[in-house]
């Protein structure tokens, strides 16, 4: 390997480490210091690459069993074939900070870490976790890790150190600058500047686990415009489908008789509409049946394949073929890292080192490990291209559970999951929603009210809970929703937050959200 340093311009260098045909060895492993103004701000002290072996599974002709989760309907074989594929690195690189500077950004997580001075995050995606490595300092410097794959970053002293996972040609960049907005600028020079939303999603965006029917989404709106409260959007969450076949993405005619004109007439009460929609389809569905014929599915999954351009052009007729074709203004890109059930299941929360271990785990059988992180930024870039093409006068709007490196171009605004119903949630998520401002995201929310509010009052669960099994991340403080005025109070200061966040949206399970 040997290491190449660009200046790209004043403020931005570029660092890759590239192969070199018959020779092994690390090349070039003398500190590179980084300046601004004169000053070294951060230098790079060192870096390990260590050979792997990146595998894929087969699984041949082995059915496919299937068993519903937290993230819907999954598709899986336990009997896979473990065949080497090609060879990468594990790649640690070390860098040597000040004594003062903070260190934030690099997304959104659960912990309500403000200054990753001295911590450690794992940087891999899930259910309330947006991993995305961009490292902005109060210092005058930014780092840009250039990888797809998980990682581990740690901070001790004034070293810190990225741990990648799985890389051919690993990389970053320092992105230098006076303010935290110049770094922040640099960030989307390289990466891609943020698309414009349209005017009616900064408004009031109403949703929850679920409406029913057509009929339910009309009876809504007109309650809200007959008490004149405000209201921009209503979404329809899962299941608009027929029972059965999980991430269709076609209505059931018995409650949506007629989508068009059910949108007609939310567009004439100046409501726009969303639609929930799923990267995994039941097995048993037409829309998978059409990618499994072909060949355009993730290994043993019922995933479509986002890596793939004929799959995410497919993915896109499939949605157009009715969902957008009715007039719907936004479409909501549900569990966009779909390879977390290992860590979003049983009732205690696994330390996070085990957490990002079976994570990883998982994913790697139907994913190359180099791209563990961008599922969903594969998923919401053919949104975006395909509905360019195809709606050129509509601005793309793609509320999206997971994104990465580069996803505010695409057109996106990313949620924090499925949060609890607690004050302690509230305050971290004040923490998290600043975070990924200073990654570079400018439209991010939450479930006003936290998605879960029921703790063990399992006769009070939604999401279609019937198994009232324990899960560590069902813990609400609130077992009577609404009823309790404690819920009330903890949801009027949640409403109070949202107002201030780009983008104003309710949501969640268990007990009513509207007014």
């Amino acid at each position: 390997m040997k290491r190449k340093v660009e200046k790209i311009n004043e403020e931005i260098t570029k660092v890759t480490y590239t192969a070199d045909a018959g020779d092994d060895d690390l090349l070039d492993t003398a500190p590179i210091d980084f300046t601004w103004n004169g000053r070294i701000v951060i230098t790079q002290a060192g870096a390990e690459l260590t050979p792997v072996t990146v595998y894929r599974y087969e699984a041949g002709d082995s059915a496919f069993l299937k068993k519903q989760t937290a993230n819907g309907e999954v598709a899986y074989t336990d009997k896979k074939v473990k065949i080497a594929d090609h060879d990468a690195y594990s790649v640690k690189l070390d860098f040597n900070i000040g004594n003062d500077e903070l260190l934030l950004g690099m997304g959104q997580y659960e912990d309500g870490i403000y200054d990753y001075r001295n911590h450690t995050e794992y940087l891999y995606e899930s259910n309330m976790r947006i991993a995305i490595p961009f490292l902005v300092t109060t210092g005058n410097y930014g780092i840009l890790i250039d990888s797809e794959s998980s990682m581990i970053f740690t901070s001790e002293g004034n070293r810190i150190t990225f741990t990648i996972d799985c890389a051919r040609e690993p990389g970053y960049y320092i992105i230098t600058g006076e303010t935290i907005n110049d770094i922040i600028h640099g960030y989307h020079l390289i990466t891609g500047m943020p698309s414009m939303l349209p005017r009616w999603t900064f408004g009031y965006i109403q949703s929850k686990e679920r409406y029913q029917s057509g009929v339910e989404l009309e009876d809504i709106v007109s309650t809200f415009r007959a008490k004149n409260i405000p209201i921009d959007c209503i979404v329809q969450d899962w299941f608009s489908w027929e029972d059965g076949l999980w991430g269709e993405k076609k209505f059931d005619k018995k409650r949506y008789p007629d989508l068009p004109s059910t949108v007609r007439k939310l567009h004439d009460d100046h409501v726009r509409f969303m639609v929930s929609i799923w990267p995994n389809m039941s097995t048993d569905s037409d829309n998978y049946s059409e990618f499994a014929d072909k060949d355009l599915l993730l290994p043993n999954s019922n995933l479509y394949d986002v890596f793939d351009e004929n799959a995410r052009n497919l993915y896109w007729k499939q949605a157009q073929a009715e969902i957008m074709s009715s007039g719907t203004d936004a479409l909501w890109c549900d569990n966009a890292e779909p390879f977390s059930d290992a860590d979003w299941s049983g009732e205690v929360k696994k330390p996070e080192n085990e957490r990002y271990r079976v994570v990883k785990e998982l994913s790697e059988q139907s994913m190359d490990p180099e791209m563990l992180n961008s599922y969903g930024l594969y998923h919401a870039k053919g949104i975006y291209d395909n509905w360019r093409k195809t709606l050129p006068d509509k601005r793309v709007v793609n509320l999206t559970r997971s994104g990465y490196t580069g996803i505010q171009k695409y057109g996106t605004i990313l949620w924090s999951g499925d949060i609890c119903a607690t004050y302690d949630t509230l305050r971290k998520q004040i923490t998290e929603g600043i975070k990924m401002g200073l990654t570079g995201m400018p439209y991010w929310t939450l479930d006003i009210g936290g998605f879960f509010v029921v703790n063990d009052k399992y006769e009070n669960r939604g999401c279609n809970d019937q198994s009232h099994t324990p899960v560590w991340f069902w813990h609400g403080d609130y077992n009577d929703g609404v009823e309790d005025k404690g819920y009330r109070e903890l949801y009027v200061r949640w409403l109070e937050f949202g107002t201030f966040l780009p983008v104003f949206r309710s949501h969640g399970t268990d007990t009513p959200r509207e007014p």
